[in-house]
């Protein structure tokens, strides 16, 4: 459920209708399409795969049997990223272990490139 203070004003055909003015040249605007991706990611992210009856494939898929689980897993992200976030022109993303970490506890560290008015930009 989307929180009341980011639910988006209107119906979705009259937003489709009366789009916001935006330049993404304003820094803040550009700090808000940022965080629009950000938010977009962390809703794909928490998608489990299978979920979602409209899209099937949303989602990661756990690798099984992986030798290698960190670059396979970091491997099905950078798929997912790259397939379900169109702004996003490149994905890296690499596995870390936090120092105190459990052996089932991984952090990913996620790269992404966008572009927008011309301006390359890394997220």
């Amino acid at each position: 459920m989307i929180p009341a203070r980011e639910k988006p004003a209107g119906s979705l055909f009259e937003r489709l209708e009366n789009p916001p003015a935006r330049n993404w040249r304003e820094g803040s605007n550009i700090e808000a399409f940022r965080q629009s991706i950000r938010h977009s990611l962390r809703n794909i992210l928490n998608t489990r795969s299978g979920s979602c009856r409209g899209t099937p494939g949303l989602g990661i898929e756990e690798p099984e049997g992986s030798d290698n689980y960190r670059s396979a897993m970091s491997q099905a992200i950078v798929q997912c990223i790259e397939r379900y976030e169109p702004r996003i022109s490149h994905a890296e993303v690499r596995a870390i272990l936090p120092q105190a970490a459990s052996p089932q506890e991984i952090i990913f560290r996620i790269t992404a490139w966008v572009t927008f008015n011309d301006i390359d930009d890394v997220l």
